[in-house]
């Protein structure tokens, strides 16, 4: 049982997460309405290494503990495993959802959105803005910055009726997306030019560069430069720093 999926999953867990899981596996919400406890409890009694020491880490051993006297079932015992280990899953899931504060924010507009709550999406976006004024500038802050901007439009168009502030969103939230895409897209060439360095991958990444080579970045800094929106010296701004950046570490040829 050591080399299961279960075991290497909780393998990872810390004592406070291991902890937080008993509790998690406790909730009839997640479980089913199934006791998985005593199987855990079993489990745990071998945390964190998980080393099968005298045979107690196999299916027979842990089975004649769960259910003493009976005649070891593989069915049983391999349902006890897979529901578990979907558990440890969805325990992961709700762990980084809590950490991860924008997909929150994500999650909770797409919900309220869906069932018209409308004043409890005016509340959420009031929150997600006092939640970006903490963040730096980068994927995270564009990306919750584009979602924002586009409930922001819908509440003022759908609710409001003022299309005049619902297209001002608009636009805000295009561009919030375009900041987003040029963030993401430096990551990625610099991930590609790691592979170049490391693995020599010149041909396999081609088609990639090539791709990346075909934006105009030199005409996306010249329309900002001319552009009269509030916005245009962030994007510009951030525009040529990108192609210094991938200039130096594709020797230029972004912008041949």
């Amino acid at each position: 049982m050591k080399n299961t999926k279960l075991v290497q999953t909780l393998k990872t867990f810390t004592k406070d997460e291991m902890k937080l899981f008993e509790k998690f596996v406790a909730s009839p919400y997640f479980n089913n309405g199934r006791n998985y406890l005593p199987f855990l409890k079993e489990l745990q009694n071998h945390y964190p290494d998980f080393e099968d020491l005298k045979g107690k880490l196999t299916s027979e051993y842990v089975y004649q503990k769960l259910y003493p006297g009976k005649k070891f079932n593989k069915q049983v015992m391999w349902n006890q495993v897979s529901q578990l280990e979907k558990l440890a899953r969805e325990f992961l899931l709700q762990t980084s959802l809590k950490s991860n504060k924008s997909e929150r924010f994500v999650m909770m507009f797409n919900e309220l959105s869906k069932r018209n709550l409308d004043k409890q999406v005016l509340k959420e976006i009031e929150k997600a803005d006092k939640y970006l004024n903490t963040v730096k500038l980068g994927e995270e802050y564009f990306s919750l910055k584009w979602i924002v901007e586009i409930n922001r439009a819908d509440y003022w168009n759908s609710v409001l009726g003022r299309q005049d502030k619902s297209f001002e969103g608009t636009v805000k939230s295009t561009e919030y997306l375009l900041l987003k895409f040029l963030a993401d897209l430096s990551i990625q060439v610099w991930d590609l030019n790691i592979l170049k360095i490391m693995y020599n991958a010149s041909d396999e990444i081609d088609s990639a560069l090539e791709l990346l080579r075909s934006l105009d970045l030199k005409n996306l800094i010249k329309v900002h430069k001319k552009s009269r929106n509030r916005y245009s010296k962030v994007i510009n701004f951030i525009t040529i720093k990108l192609c210094a950046f991938w200039m130096r570490m594709t020797k230029a040829i972004f912008l041949k």
